[in-house]
């Protein structure tokens, strides 16, 4: 009598594996007849189960199945969450994949979602969107180590990191005195590409140029009857942010000699430290260079 329980129960295990494997099958039967809702409500119920919810294969297609409404339900929408659940699924089938029978699939896929995610990125990089930016940019460097390990990205990250750097300077000057920490993301964003890249031209010039203008503003925002005592205590900081600003634009002038934005920074940098000899020598290097130009 046990043994004959025992079998039974082997028996029902069994149909109810083979039909949940079933629901699957059912799911991709959906997914090729494009009725996207009956497929995605079939391969989440067959995520959930027991027999399932471990299969590479079964991942793969909610990845798939995810991607398809992405793209046709929310292709120009750059928060989609068809699209951030795809990109879990298709992570999650190539961790469940143990023999890679399913890796190529999945690859193709990550790739068409890293590329996606890039250009998001770079869509939304302003002032309203920049928290979206982020995180899209994240999910493409995710993607991309995924579909290959050993990928260099360094190229792309200096790149958005400059970008995003403009931005948070953008929302700084919007309001100067609330912002103020938009003023060190800045400062942080070109450190770290000048960790990595130390002769990059436009985070040497945007430093330069960053500290240069911290003390243009509080030239500009000076009162007319500020004592001599705070006078002399804002002059010295001028000063010392002046200082801060030459050798980034030193550089800058030095990767680039014919750069009339660098010759222009560092001839005012020169005559903001009372340099006034060098600040003309400058002047004089602008004009020859325009007369060339023109020539």
């Amino acid at each position: 009598m046990k043994r004959a329980l025992i079998l039974i129960f082997i028996s029902i295990a069994a149909l109810a594996s083979h039909a949940q494997k079933d629901v699957v099958n059912d799911a991709i039967r959906h997914l090729k007849n494009k009725s996207l809702d009956s497929a995605k409500l079939l391969i989440d119920q067959a995520v959930a189960h027991e027999t399932t919810k471990d299969l590479a294969t079964t991942w793969y297609y909610r990845g798939f199945i995810y991607k398809e409404l992405y793209k046709e339900r929310e292709k120009n929408d750059a928060s989609s969450q068809f699209r951030i659940t795809s990109f879990e699924s298709f992570k999650h089938s190539c961790e469940l994949d143990a023999t890679n029978e399913s890796f190529e699939n999945n690859k193709s896929n990550l790739d068409y979602l890293s590329r996606v995610f890039f250009n998001d990125a770079v869509k939304t990089l302003n002032t309203d969107q920049y928290p979206l930016s982020l995180k899209n940019f994240k999910h493409f460097k995710e993607t991309s180590k995924i579909i290959d390990p050993n990928i260099d990205l360094t190229q792309k990250t200096i790149e958005y990191k400059i970008g995003i750097a403009t931005v948070y300077m953008q929302l700084y000057e919007q309001d100067m005195e609330k912002n103020k920490g938009f003023l060190e993301k800045t400062k942080e964003s070109y450190e770290f590409v000048l960790d990595i890249d130390p002769d990059n031209i436009r985070a040497n010039y945007n430093m330069g140029v960053l500290y240069y203008n911290q003390a243009v503003n509080i030239i500009h925002s000076l009162e007319y009857d500020t004592d001599m005592i705070a006078l002399s205590e804002i002059q010295n900081d001028c000063i010392k942010l002046f200082k801060e600003s030459l050798p980034f634009m030193e550089l800058a002038h030095k990767l680039d000699p014919n750069n009339i934005n660098t010759l222009k920074g560092l001839s005012g940098i020169y005559y903001s430290l009372n340099e006034i000899d060098k600040s003309n020598e400058l002047k004089a290097a602008i004009e020859d260079l325009k007369k060339k130009q023109q020539d």
